[in-house]
């Protein structure tokens, strides 16, 4: 087993435990949902338009680093296949 699938199954058993990070935030939101649900919810939407812009540029960046596509002097995409 290499280092990196145990650093990375350590910090999944991390993530999901009761005391880990999405553990954490989750209480966070929920205290900060009951004093300031204003600031709760910008917070909320803020983030949901950050995560889906971050996920579009991920999905960009893996078509455009695919053997699938090519990208030619000229500039023009070519799709192979």
């Amino acid at each position: 087993m290499s280092m990196s699938l145990v650093r990375d199954q350590f910090y999944q058993q991390l993530d999901n435990n009761v005391v880990g990070i999405r553990s954490t935030i989750t209480k966070l939101s929920q205290l900060l949902k009951e004093h300031d649900e204003e600031l709760w919810l910008h917070l909320e939407i803020t983030t949901k338009k950050q995560s889906l812009a971050g996920f579009t540029a991920e999905v960009q960046d893996t078509i455009l680093a695919s053997d699938v596509v090519k990208l030619t002097c000229n500039r023009k995409i070519v799709f192979l296949g």
